[in-house]
């Protein structure tokens, strides 16, 4: 069974605000999202309901894509409707990783919830910004590969 990523609150909305983003987190999330989709994985795209669509660099790259599950979340982490998505459409998947912006919450909120929900759920720390990582610990990260020399 394939991984799936998890794109969390990648919208204009969040990005215009606290300057906490540069351009390097949004181009590694997108290079996330490329491998992602050359590779056939399931992305869910989460958005906090109210917020708008996701930045131009992402919209243009989920855009046409086949298996994409959009999904809206409101004040909850995002999990229970992952989940539901996943019934809905017969996704079966059980191990996430997780990119976006504001790291120590939405992006970790959302791994606190599928890991809740029994699945293994990473969080890509290349593909966040530093928002409030001092609040998460290291379980929740995404082993990286070391690269042979």
């Amino acid at each position: 069974m394939k991984p799936a990523l998890v794109i969390v609150d990648m919208q204009k909305y969040f990005l215009e605000r606290g300057g906490t983003v540069n351009a390097e987190v949004i181009d590694v999330v997108v290079r996330r999202l490329r491998e992602a989709k050359k590779r056939g994985e399931v992305v869910f795209s989460v958005t906090y309901d109210g917020a708008g669509e996701n930045c131009e660099k992402v919209s243009d790259e989920l855009r046409g894509y086949f298996n994409v599950v959009r999904v809206r979340k409101g004040q909850d982490d995002g999990a229970g409707r992952i989940k539901l998505a996943m019934i809905k459409r017969g996704v079966k998947v059980t191990k996430f990783s997780l990119v976006g912006v504001n790291l120590g919450y939405c992006v970790l909120e959302t791994c606190k919830g599928l890991r809740k929900l029994g699945y293994d759920a990473r969080i890509d720390k290349s593909a966040t910004n530093t928002h409030g990582s001092e609040h998460v610990e290291a379980k929740y990260y995404k082993k990286q590969r070391s690269k042979q020399l």
